[in-house]
């Protein structure tokens, strides 16, 4: 097998009910310079058995099926990082479809050498109803508004990200957490030289009912902590110029998640003096002074008050 330009990386998880129909989306555009590395994490349900199947029809050496026992989303896609040998890497969920054109939109893209594309999606009722286009991003260049555009949205969707490999280079998803997109996602980012932002949908993204911000617990509250406090670790330094003022941005991105996720868990009081603790620990180390825009500011300020605008009446 050639070395491959591009590795698609699918963590595999009791997922029977919808394999089929991501399958079917996905191996028909497979070419010879592209792997698709499978990785089970350990299904107790028919998809091992379904995938086996599909692999099978299509006799392609470029499509990788590997078994682990039950560890978790981040360490099967730890496990792909290991085993895929593409110069590009993206990840995509198996209760998810592609869009028709998905590889020959991204084989397009990266000639450009850039380090992250990012990509639109659409959302897809459990049914396979196509809805909405998610925005995840607002300019369709590669410029520093765009980046902080981005920081400032927040959407951390890894299924609409193709990255360069090596900028995983001593990264990795963090094992046995939740929100590993939100942790890793912007990280990388910081860290990149270059991102293209292609106004293209790729990815159809199920909605489901089981999310999991609607069944927050403690261990979601600490990681959400600890991914504050992580901001100006030695691993979590900068190549981009602007690397600081990112970083203050994406601060802002994990206090938003926080006070929803901490809220659930605590109740108003005791949420209420985890977040000014996290505050006064962390927001004095990457504020830059830079102007991030009053309703960011105010969310620092009066962060209980964007609780009762933003969610309160939702949940």
């Amino acid at each position: 097998m050639m070395s491959p330009v591009l590795s698609i990386i699918v963590p595999i998880y009791n997922v029977e009910k919808y394999i089929s129909y991501f399958l079917d989306s996905l191996l028909f555009q497979i070419q010879k310079d592209i792997e698709v590395v499978f990785i089970n994490d350990g299904s107790t349900d028919s998809s091992l058995e379904i995938l086996n199947k599909k692999v099978n029809d299509y006799k392609n050496e470029n499509l990788i099926v590997y078994n682990q026992e039950n560890k978790g989303v981040s360490e099967a896609r730890n496990s792909g990082l290991l085993i895929s040998k593409g110069e590009y890497v993206t990840f995509v969920d198996p209760d998810d479809t592609v869009s028709d054109d998905y590889i020959e939109t991204i084989m397009g893209d990266i000639i450009t050498g850039k380090d992250i594309y990012i990509y639109n999606a659409r959302r897809m009722k459990e049914d396979g109803e196509l809805q909405e286009i998610i925005h995840v991003h607002s300019d369709g260049n590669d410029s520093n508004k765009s980046i902080f555009s981005e920081f400032k949205n927040g959407y951390w969707f890894l299924w609409s990200r193709v990255f360069k490999k090596k900028l995983f280079n001593q990264m990795s998803f963090p094992e046995g957490q939740r929100y590993e997109d939100l942790i890793l996602v912007p990280k990388l980012t910081i860290k990149a030289n270059s991102n293209e932002y292609r106004n293209k949908s790729i990815v159809n993204y199920r909605s489901s009912s089981n999310s999991i911000t609607r069944v927050p617990d403690v261990d979601d509250v600490n990681t959400l902590v600890m991914a504050c406090e992580d901001i100006n670790s030695d691993d979590n330094h900068s190549l981009r110029v602007d690397g600081n003022y990112l970083k203050e941005l994406y601060f802002i991105t994990l206090i938003k998640t926080l006070i929803f996720v901490s809220v659930k868990v605590y109740g108003y009081r005791k949420s209420y003096a985890l977040l000014k603790k996290v505050k006064k620990d962390t927001w004095p180390k990457v504020r830059t002074g830079r102007f991030v825009g009053v309703k960011n500011l105010m969310i620092i300020k009066y962060t209980l008050v964007y609780y009762f605008i933003h969610f309160a009446k939702r949940y």
